[in-house]
């Protein structure tokens, strides 16, 4: 497997060094710790727009959790993460921002079984979203960024990326996927940082 992906589901050839240099649209970006945390417009699985600061709570440990089903290695990677939501739920809260896709047909197809093509409007990536969702039973709230993919440029996110927030501040980053997606680096940073009874 590579990125914790059964080899059997990438596409021959599209692991080469020249499709590679596709991660160059991956950013670091400028968001760091301590820095405020972001409020980008969201929309939630029922069409309805929200801010992220309206569905954070500021006085719980939040973990955010961005990513996308064509991501394969998100999609693989990510249901450890509910692991650490099962045992974390009582003292922190989670979500997860569905943004831009990661390998649809149309843009670096990676994966044998994706057969979509990026979202063009927001009822599309909502879609996707949902059938994420469901197909995972994920405990974790799923909100999809705006079709402008605001909150993607906020937190440099794309392909996948997990930050955690408390009392309006990013207080955990993590690196960017697939190789710098780990649930386990949050999980022990929760460990470490959140006292046993949140507030």
């Amino acid at each position: 497997e590579k990125f914790g992906v059964p080899l059997e589901l990438f596409i021959p050839g599209a692991l080469t060094a020249e499709n590679v240099k596709n991660w160059n649209r991956s950013k670091e970006g400028e968001l760091k710790v301590a820095d405020d945390l972001p409020n980008p417009l969201l929309v939630d699985l029922s069409g309805k727009e929200v801010r992220l600061l309206d569905v954070v709570d500021g006085s719980r440990y939040t973990v955010i959790n961005f990513g996308s089903d064509s991501c394969l290695p998100w999609r693989y990677t990510t249901r450890k993460l509910d692991s650490v939501h099962q045992l974390w739920s009582p003292r922190a809260d989670f979500l997860t921002i569905y943004i831009n896709e990661g390998h649809p047909i149309d843009e670096w197809q990676m994966f044998t079984e994706i057969t979509y093509k990026q979202p063009t409007s927001i009822d599309e990536r909502i879609n996707l979203a949902k059938h994420y969702a469901e197909r995972d039973a994920t405990p974790i709230p799923v909100y999809c960024d705006s079709i402008r993919n605001e909150a993607d440029g906020m937190f440099a996110a794309w392909p996948s990326r997990i930050y955690v927030a408390h009392h309006g501040k990013i207080v955990f980053k993590g690196g960017i996927g697939p190789n710098g997606y780990q649930p386990s680096d949050v999980a022990e940073w929760l460990e470490k940082n959140v006292p046993q009874k949140s507030n």
